[in-house]
């Protein structure tokens, strides 16, 4: 009998944990999504509907690569916690 079972302390204390990076992870998606969208008429008018140069290939690699960045990290989690 070595082995010890934890205590309800510890597993409250890790969900408590869980729950936190959760709320974080979701708290930072509707952030940017926000942000996407009330800059979206912006960008609209000012990137594309401008010749396309190299600045304008960084943006949008910039803002489009981060937006499928996250919804690639964040869509595992999202699936394990309605599984």
């Amino acid at each position: 009998m070595s082995e010890t079972a934890p205590d309800s302390a510890e597993i409250i204390a890790e969900l408590y944990v869980d729950l936190v990076e959760q709320t974080m992870i979701y708290a930072m998606c509707a952030l940017a999504t926000y942000e996407y969208i009330i800059t979206f008429n912006q960008e609209r008018t000012m990137i594309w509907r401008r010749k396309w140069s190299m600045v304008t290939w960084i943006f949008m690699a910039n803002r489009y690569l981060l937006m499928s960045s996250t919804i690639w990290d964040v869509a595992p989690s999202t699936a394990e916690l309605f599984a």
